[in-house]
């Protein structure tokens, strides 16, 4: 288990592969530190999973901002890693002002997407001692622009380039690098030429690392998960089953009901759970008023001034009160 960024390179040369889960809350946290993850993305996929938006570039600075700052509360051990959202580094001023912030909020480093297009970004990032991880092959914050989600690398050309963006990247000083949704070979080559470890996301299994996004893996987006992502638990299901089962109790109205009984304890062996009756004196004190309770009804005067309502008793303010709030005594 990693417990900073200096150990990656020991990693990359060594092992194991890198286990990797995106994060977006302080539960999730601690039960993915406690699991013994390596890394932490606290991503902009967060703008679907967890805000209902149909991609990410809808993600704010703000919300990136709010979220790793719940993430951060969780988790004690583990690296994060702070997505830089979509249009928050559009030059490397705006990138070091954002990359500022994302580790103010907890980050450990950031992350953006784009190769040789962004090294000004990177370089200017890094120069500020905050640690960078790349993102190449299918960018989401760039879906709108290209029309959807495909696969990279198919072409020559199209592996040339992301060679040449993984190089790039690796050579400027990233700690890591995202490489998602592109062919197999491709990434494989990319992992064998580069320093930096690589964390694959569809991309084969010859990645240094492998990420995915947590619903995904834990079934709590029932909604859409893509072919690569194998869901190892059914939380959606669960989750319908308690509360169905939470409503039905309410209608019944057996929710409050007592549990079933524990089984009976041995002589030897009595057990701490099991409930001791409660002595009379407290019952009586609970039951019986110490005094009985009289109940005073005043007349109600409905007057139709404008004043709605008043009680009939109400006393007159005392003469000292009446000047102090009087609107020719309230100071300018």
């Amino acid at each position: 288990m990693l417990s900073h960024l200096s150990q990656l390179p020991a990693r990359k040369r060594n092992g194991p592969p890198l286990s990797v889960l995106t994060c977006y809350d302080y539960p999730t946290a601690r039960l993915l530190d406690e699991a013994g993850l390596d890394l932490l993305l606290v991503g902009d996929s967060l703008g679907m999973v967890v805000l209902g938006l149909p991609d990410t570039t809808g993600v704010t600075m703000e919300d990136m901002v709010h979220h790793i700052q719940a993430v951060a509360r969780g988790a004690k051990r583990v690296p994060l890693i702070g997505d830089l959202p979509y249009r928050s580094y559009l030059t490397p001023d705006m990138a070091v002002r954002n990359a500022r912030r994302l580790v103010r909020a907890g980050a450990h480093a950031v992350k953006l997407e784009g190769g040789v297009s962004m090294l000004a970004q990177v370089k200017a990032i890094l120069a500020e001692g905050i640690p960078v991880v790349g993102h190449i092959g299918m960018l989401p914050q760039s879906v709108v622009v290209e029309g959807g989600y495909k696969k990279k690398g198919r072409t020559a050309e199209d592996a040339a380039r992301l060679m040449a963006d993984a190089v790039a990247l690796d050579e400027a000083g990233a700690c890591a690098c995202v490489l998602e949704s592109m062919m197999p070979e491709v990434a494989a080559a990319i992992t064998q030429r580069v320093k930096m470890n690589t964390i694959g996301i569809g991309a084969g299994n010859a990645c240094d690392g492998q990420v995915l996004v947590t619903p995904d893996l834990i079934g709590s987006f029932p909604w859409f998960r893509p072919p690569f992502a194998k869901a190892r638990a059914d939380v959606a299901g669960e989750t319908l089953r308690a509360v169905r089962e939470y409503v039905a109790a309410v209608v019944a109205g057996t929710l409050a009901s007592a549990p079933a009984p524990a089984p009976a304890a041995t002589a030897a062996e009595p057990s701490a759970s099991a409930p001791q009756p409660v002595p009379a004196a407290v019952i009586e004190t609970l039951v019986v008023p110490p005094e009985p309770l009289v109940v005073h009804r005043e007349p109600l005067v409905v007057h139709s001034g404008p004043v709605a309502e008043t009680f009939s008793e109400t006393p007159p303010l005392e003469p000292e009160l009446a000047e102090a709030i009087s609107p020719s005594s309230t100071p300018e």
